[in-house]
């Protein structure tokens, strides 16, 4: 799930990552602008319902305009949690 402290979707994608990789934010690698425009993900919902999903870092990202993040690999269907 997208954090609670994240101050934009974008934000809330990075921390939802780094959560699911058990690593800090600042550790994930790859800047989310490199796969999506970030300000276009910040605003995306603004008035408006919906879900997208892209790739990021290998894995599948799903933000939904509750501001709900859901990070899974790709072809698995859950993702509150990494694989063991």
């Amino acid at each position: 799930m997208g954090g609670a402290d994240a101050s934009t979707l974008s934000d809330a994608v990075v921390e939802a990552v780094a959560d699911y990789l058990g690593i800090d934010e600042t550790d994930v690698g790859e800047p989310l602008y490199d796969v999506i425009n970030t300000d276009s993900l910040d605003d995306l919902f603004r008035g408006g319902s919906g879900e997208v999903s892209f790739r990021y870092t290998g894995l599948r990202v799903t933000v939904d305009s509750d501001g709900n993040v859901a990070v899974r690999e790709p072809g698995r269907d859950e993702s509150t949690t990494p694989p063991e």
